[in-house]
């Protein structure tokens, strides 16, 4: 169970920080979101990709015969996207400065 609430935390810091940066003018990586935001504007599609996220979280929990295995290796994975969407941000800041509108 932990690692269930441990990945949907991690999906919200992924959407957060993937929302901060596409708002200071980086681009979305993954085509599949990309062109979700490009049909329906950033909001709604993040928060869709979001809740699609927790469903499949969710499904895989309760369905698999091996659970936590699979959470791992999504936690792993999610952990990875959040903290390179947090090396972006710290770039970010670091080619701009806080007049760029971060911190």
């Amino acid at each position: 169970m932990k690692l269930l609430l441990g990945n949907i935390i991690l999906k919200f810091l992924d959407v957060l920080l993937t929302y901060i940066i596409l708002q200071l003018g980086g681009t979305e990586l993954n085509p599949l979101v990309r062109y979700l935001i490009n049909k329906i504007q950033l909001e709604p599609a993040l928060t869709i990709v979001f809740l699609v996220t927790v469903v499949l979280l969710l499904s895989v929990y309760r369905l698999a015969k091996n659970p936590v295995k699979y959470m791992l290796a999504l936690f792993i994975l999610h952990s990875c996207i959040v903290l390179w969407n947090s090396l972006c941000l710290v770039k970010i800041y670091l080619i701009f400065g806080p007049t760029f509108g971060i911190m």
